[in-house]
């Protein structure tokens, strides 16, 4: 089981108000020492599978590994490719989990989520409001 805090900004403008929610990962310092080799080491093992033509470019913008290293969710963001990247990643998942946990020699197996990077989402809406 993963611990989780919110994080909620109200943000007013004079035309529009939004409620932000960003989730984030309680992470432990052996969680993010992980996170930082994963950052390395996803680039290299993705390369060979990932087809530019199908996916576009894809960008890994964060990991985040849970405190007890049983759970990694890796964020990323695809440029030029389709909407359905992510469709293809999540079908990839195992696989590219399986080949990360033999490079990084842990005796446990975790389990890898793709998910999309809503960062610049956020960001943008902060500029649309002028803040």
């Amino acid at each position: 089981m993963t611990n989780h805090n919110s994080l909620e900004l109200n943000i007013v403008s004079d035309s529009q108000a939004f409620l932000l929610n960003i989730d984030l990962m309680k992470m432990s310092d052996r969680s993010r020492r992980l996170a930082g080799t994963m950052e390395h080491l996803l680039p290299e093992i993705m390369r060979p599978l990932i087809d530019p033509d199908k996916m576009g470019f894809v960008t890994v913008t964060a990991i985040e590994v849970s405190g007890d290293l049983g759970l990694v969710d890796v964020f990323v963001r695809s440029l030029g490719g389709p909407a359905s990247y992510l469709k293809e990643l999540k079908r990839m998942e195992k696989k590219i989990g399986h080949l990360l946990l033999q490079k990084l020699e842990l005796r446990r197996a975790f389990i890898l989520r793709f998910k999309p990077d809503q960062s610049v989402n956020a960001v943008e809406k902060l500029k649309k409001l002028g803040l």
